[in-house]
């Protein structure tokens, strides 16, 4: 079917025109909510990474000033700025700083002061690297952030185009094992696919590192493998999507232990 008889089909069928009209204009007003959404959260994370960095570069100071010189007043200012910078810290600085409520013990002090200067350094990475990719004008970052919002809209055209052709396939299929088998196949390739896309997105924009996340990029890749598995035998599929499920909660559990987020 040449252009020509695309349009002709177009106009003699107000519905498949109304669809694509409609269809189009959803795509394009979801990736622009899907930007926004973007924009304000890369906006909400720079502005809480540099109150978090605020507050840590106090408590550093506040720290330093009482080592050097232990009296009463640095000691008041250091549990007041200690105290102002406690909804940022994390569970294992929070423990450690609870030790140090206990004995106000100095060594426990010099611990508190190693890993908020270890934050501070996070922090002022993260900061940098999120002001070169907003000033960043070559190519690759102009496509990551054309790529990123799009990447929710083809998930959902992947996963419609997945049900139609699973669901012709059902339709064929003459028995109940045949049609369970094709199911559980689809679902492990949407399964397999949204994880790659997540991946993908992870290692362009460096939420995903190859060598400290190696192990959460073979799972999901083991995850691809088990749905071509699934795919070229149908008979495996139940098998291979309890694996995957099995892998997903593996992976997941490593993750939160790493404090990897994949984003979508």
């Amino acid at each position: 079917m040449n252009i020509s008889q695309l349009f002709s089909l177009v106009k003699a069928n107000p519905m498949v025109s109304f669809l694509i009209t409609f269809t189009v204009t959803f795509v394009i007003w979801m990736y622009k909510e899907n930007k926004t959404v973007i924009q304000n959260d890369n906006k909400f994370n720079f502005d809480f990474n540099q109150k978090k960095a605020l507050q840590f570069g106090q408590l550093e100071s506040a720290i330093s000033l009482y080592i050097k010189r232990t009296n009463e007043k640095n000691e008041q200012k250091l549990v007041e700025t200690l105290g102002n910078c406690s909804p940022y810290f994390s569970n294992d600085l929070r423990k450690i700083v609870r030790d140090y409520y206990k004995s106000y013990d100095l060594q426990t002090l010099y611990t508190v002061y190693s890993l908020v200067q270890v934050e501070i350094d996070k922090l002022h990475k993260e900061a940098t690297d999120q002001f070169h990719d907003f000033k960043t004008k070559d190519f690759p970052s102009f496509l990551l952030r054309l790529y990123k919002p799009a990447v929710p809209i083809l998930i959902m055209l992947a996963s419609t185009v997945l049900v139609i052709v699973f669901f012709m396939m059902e339709r064929q299929e003459p028995t109940v094992a045949g049609k369970i088998s094709i199911f559980f196949s689809g679902f492990s390739i949407f399964l397999g696919a949204t994880f790659l896309f997540l991946l993908i997105t992870g290692l362009i924009d460096r939420s995903i590192k190859m060598k400290r996340d190696r192990i959460a990029i073979f799972l999901i890749l083991l995850l691809n493998a088990l749905s071509v598995v699934s795919v070229g035998f149908f008979e495996f599929a139940t098998i291979g999507v309890v694996i995957q499920v099995i892998v997903v909660i593996v992976m997941f559990m490593y993750l939160s232990k790493r404090k990897v987020v994949l984003k979508v």
